[in-house]
């Protein structure tokens, strides 16, 4: 298990029940979903083992169909080869396989792709982006729609702005996405989604921001606002709306709203309201390849619930989620015995039947991540444990922070070196300059010398002589700044127990 320590920053704990909830709403509002849609469908050249791969990615089999694509990639040229990369990195990130997908779109020469195919490279190195939660960097991309894109190509440019400007915060720019995204749907099943989405960012967004953020530059746009006012004006009287709503649609007959999204709108509002938490339903399991993982992650968790002191903190039960194939019966099963939330699974094949569902019958906070093409339920909450994803978290959170010159110590293991290169890669993608960095053998019992490497350079060495020798003249002497202002050292829990004293140290 890897531990991730940032110096200086304080422990997480669960004070209370209600701090509790907002933690859990917190977790919520991060970890949902932007719009997906389904990847565009290439026009690809004639051969039976593309149209293989094609099948193979509309099965969900997206590593099978990345190495149908690769290996056609390794057996043509030109604007072909490069189309079949694109292909096999798109499969692989709807995989969750980032790293290799960067590394084989990195491999793609732009020169050679044809204009209508730079731009499917653009749409899929954007949502590379975000699913390393670099929104900025995906809106960089996606700063415009060239006029040869088809239909499906404009569809999911709009939907991962949408999902950039959310995972950002930003509701005026995040509803004005979703707006244009839905004049390019197809279907009311996919316009109720996002047309609901739209009301609720609407209605819980104040009316003089609205006032001044987002101008009604069309009769659609204002029609939404119009509508959004009702709905302030009946928050939960969805009898007492019926004929205000008539007489909103003779004001607006063209309006694209679709059938049933007032009853759509009103569900969502009673599945978002906050929920009270007595017991949490915990499922992880016992044996197999993530049987270790799972007790670090029950330790914690058990942890956090004995830091919490108050009377009203809920419960916690645990149970056995080894056998993917049950993971239904098991869910059943919780909910039966009176779980309010649930935290797990663990694997991502049992992550993989919840997505698919649905409905799911009470929230889910999953310990993995999946990508499928259909809508996952609306109360299934992913959150990746990869220690890749971790360390890019951890560049992101010191960017927003204000640090400038991060430092970083991993060991020497595969494993080390992944999350090192993840972190430095998404620094720099965010911005940041050079870092300091310094590898430790992880099967080291001394870690001193490579903490000294790292904090005290020769430089610094010769300043503190300095130092010495103006304290021994009486003679005033400023130590100039270290160049380091945060810290990221990556180990295991006994390293970490080593290595936290000795930067606190020096």
């Amino acid at each position: 298990m890897i531990l991730c320590c940032f110096l200086n920053l304080g422990k997480w704990t669960m004070r209370n029940r209600h701090d509790s909830l907002i933690f859990f709403s917190f977790m919520v509002l991060l970890l949902l979903a932007g719009c997906e849609t389904a990847p565009v469908k290439p026009s690809i050249p004639a051969d039976p083992q593309a149209a293989h791969a094609a099948h193979m990615f509309e099965q969900e089999r997206y590593e099978a169909a990345a190495d149908l694509y690769l290996d056609l990639a390794n057996r043509t040229t030109g604007d072909a080869r490069a189309l079949y990369l694109l292909l096999a990195a798109d499969s692989l990130i709807h995989d969750g396989q980032l790293d290799k997908a960067d590394a084989i779109l990195r491999q793609i020469d732009g020169t050679t792709l044809l204009p209508r195919h730079q731009f499917r490279r653009t749409l899929i190195q954007a949502d590379l982006a975000l699913k390393r939660h670099l929104p900025e960097e995906a809106l960089r991309l996606l700063s415009a729609v060239p006029g040869h894109s088809s239909r499906d190509e404009k569809t999911r440019f709009h939907s991962m702005r949408a999902a950039a400007h959310k995972e950002l915060q930003d509701s005026i720019a995040y509803v004005q996405e979703l707006i244009a995204l839905d004049k390019l749907l197809s279907t009311d099943e996919e316009q109720l989604l996002v047309q609901t989405d739209i009301l609720s960012v609407l209605t819980r967004t104040t009316p003089e921001t609205l006032k001044e953020q987002l101008a009604p530059a069309d009769n659609i746009t204002q029609g939404w606002l119009e509508l959004a006012r009702l709905l302030r004006d009946f928050p939960n009287a969805p009898e007492e709306i019926i004929a205000p709503y008539r007489e909103w649609r003779d004001l607006y007959p063209d309006h694209p709203a679709v059938p049933g999204l007032l009853t759509s709108y009103y569900s969502h509002q009673q599945q978002m309201a906050p929920i009270e938490i007595h017991q949490i339903a915990v499922l992880l399991p016992a044996k197999g390849p993530y049987a270790t993982p799972a007790k670090a992650i029950r330790d914690g968790l058990m942890s956090a619930w004995y830091s919490d002191t108050s009377e009203n903190r809920p419960k916690v039960k645990f149970y056995d989620s080894s056998n993917s194939d049950q993971i239904w019966p098991l869910l059943n099963r919780v909910a039966d015995e009176g779980a309010d939330i649930v935290i797990g699974p663990l694997s991502k094949q049992a992550v993989l039947q919840l997505a698919r569902a649905g409905g799911l019958p009470l929230p889910v906070l999953a310990l993995n991540q999946v990508n499928t093409d259909s809508i996952p339920p609306q109360n299934l909450y992913q959150f990746s444990l990869s220690p890749e994803d971790q360390a890019r978290q951890v560049a992101v959170w010191a960017a927003y922070q204000g640090y400038r010159e991060p430092a970083m110590l991993y060991p020497s293991s595969r494993l080390g070196k992944r999350m090192a290169t993840a972190f430095m890669e998404t620094w720099r993608q965010l911005g940041g300059g050079s870092l300091r960095s310094q590898s430790y053998d992880p099967g080291s019992r001394d870690f001193s010398t490579p903490v000294a490497q790292l904090v005290r350079s020769r430089q610094r060495k010769a300043q503190l002589e300095e130092l010495k020798a103006a304290k021994e003249k009486n003679v005033p002497y400023t130590l100039p700044p270290r160049g380091m202002d945060f810290i990221f050292a990556i180990g295991n829990k006994q390293q970490m127990r080593q290595i936290h004293p000795m930067l606190q140290f020096h």
